[in-house]
Formats: structure tokens, C-alpha cells, sequence
């Protein structure tokens, strides 16, 4: 059986494309194994997603971006100018 995800970060890894590890070099018998080691040397999983997406069963996933329907008044610093009428009455 070829090896397993898991392998890559296992102390007993043999890191040699003709060998998986030293204790199954053909690779383990089973979906697990049982003489698994976390490598604590190994490089860790990069939970890095860019902004505005999100994994969802492994899969990167584009979320929409909101829209804001509201009407946006730039003043620039500045109260906004209110005019008004004056009678000449």
C-alpha cells in the first residue's frame, strides 16, 4: 500500500522516493498506522485562506461580497454646506 498523508510528518519517515518509512517501506497495510510519530522537526500545516473565502470540506470557496446599498455622502472633513433661500421680502 502507498503511504499515507499522514507520512510526511512522521519522525520514522525515510524521506527517500524507494522507501516510506523504516518500519513499512512498502508502506503501511492498513488506511492508519499504528507506529505513527509526530515529528516535532516537521513543518506545520498551513492554515493560511485568503479575505473572503473560506475551505469547506477541503475545498477554497469564494464567498460574495456584500454590497452596500446605502447612499454615501463625502464631505471630505468638511460639515456639509447647507443652502437656503432668503426673500428679498
Amino acid at each position: 500500500m502507498p503511504k499515507l498523508p499522514e507520512c510526511d510528518r512522521c519522525l520514522l519517515y525515510a524521506r527517500n522516493p524507494h522507501l516510506v518509512c523504516a518500519i513499512h517501506p512498502a508502506g503501511p497495510n492498513t488506511n492508519t498506522c499504528l507506529d505513527f510519530r509526530a515529528d516535532p522537526n516537521a513543518a506545520a500545516e498551513e492554515l493560511w485562506e485568503p479575505e473572503g473565502a473560506s475551505y469547506y470540506n477541503g475545498e477554497l470557496i469564494l464567498q460574495k461580497a456584500a454590497v452596500d446599498t446605502r447612499a454615501t455622502v463625502r464631505t471630505f472633513g468638511y460639515p456639509p454646506t447647507v443652502y437656503r433661500s432668503v426673500s428679498p421680502v
